[in-house]
């Protein structure tokens, strides 16, 4: 579930999900339609202006490679040795940060 964290009340709020299909390693982005355009990063608000709530899975793989280290990254052999994994995987680098970036509130919280 893709959340935000709300500096102005105690719940966070819910603003879609992010679906992953491990055979295909593709990712699906579905906002809820009762999200409104101003609640979510500018990103996803783009969508939300055009009235699309569903992201193909080129534009979901965008949104999650903004929030993790870049498979180009410098020291990226380094960086996945310490957090002993053997290769770069977008969805585990996913899961480990909780999809959290610098430039908003937003965080994944996983659904069991």
């Amino acid at each position: 579930m893709i959340k935000e964290k709300r500096n102005d009340s105690s719940e966070d709020a819910s603003l879609g999900c992010l679906v992953y299909y491990e055979e295909k390693k593709e990712f699906q982005i579905r906002i809820y339609e009762k999200t409104e355009y101003w609640m979510c990063p500018v990103f996803l608000s783009s969508f939300i202006k055009k009235g699309e709530y569903v992201l193909d899975a080129r534009w979901s793989r965008v949104w999650v490679q903004q929030r993790i280290l870049s498979w180009e990254r410098q020291n990226l052999q380094a960086i996945l040795t310490e957090n002993q994994m053997e290769e770069y995987d977008e969805y585990e680098l996913l899961l480990r940060t909780q999809g959290k970036c610098g430039q908003d509130d937003c965080y994944l919280e996983l659904q069991n």
